[in-house]
């Protein structure tokens, strides 16, 4: 199977103007990953309703579809805006995350053949949606690095409205997890556990 990314960055100096333009595109792409990774969150909830194969197909065409856009968008971004660049720290994040493209790439694969199956039988359910847990986990973990590794990388070289656009993102993101982290800490269920005993 022909691997999803593989290119390697030649890192010499040459700085580059980060504009809204670069980054307009590239989080216009984040949003349509996280929209995939919901979708594939409400099927993997689902898969003990048996969704029919004509769904499970079309998820998995999404999947496919949609990550390999976003290595082609990542990688145009990348030789765009850091190829050229004499990175020491950098060189290294830059590199995790094409890694973490090749691996998450891989598993969208095997994923998409599995949800193309015929039929999943009730032996394969547990282990379909544990592989559609570990892709939608992956792919948002991956999308929150990126945005911190390009904010960081590019330090002063954004611009005032290109720098904004990628915090504002941030910031975004930031809520959701703040909204989640105590909606759960608040939940009845927490209460309970954290409830002194009467004497």
């Amino acid at each position: 199977m022909e691997q999803p990314f593989s290119q390697v960055l030649p890192f010499v100096r040459r700085s580059k103007v980060i504009d809204e333009v670069d980054v307009g595109a590239l989080l216009s792409d984040h949003a349509d990953i996280r929209e995939m990774c919901d979708r594939v969150e409400a099927l993997a909830d689902r898969l003990l309703e048996a969704p029919d194969h004509d769904e499970r197909s079309a998820i998995a065409d999404l999947i496919q579809s949609r990550f390999r856009k976003h290595v082609e968008i990542t990688s145009r971004f990348l030789d765009r805006v850091f190829a050229g660049e004499q990175l020491r720290v950098g060189a290294g994040m830059l590199r995790r995350i094409l890694l973490e493209q090749v691996a998450i790439g891989m598993h969208a694969e095997d994923v998409g053949e599995m949800l193309r199956e015929k039929g999943v039988d009730d032996s394969r359910t547990d282990m379909l949606s544990y592989m559609l847990r570990c892709l939608f986990d992956g792919c948002r973990r991956l999308l929150d690095y990126e945005e911190l590794a390009f904010l960081y990388l590019g330090a002063r070289r954004y611009t005032p409205g290109a720098r904004m656009t990628l915090e504002q993102a941030l910031d975004q993101l930031i809520e959701i997890v703040e909204r989640i982290f105590f909606r759960e800490l608040f939940s009845p269920s927490v209460r309970r556990r954290h409830e002194v005993p009467k004497p």
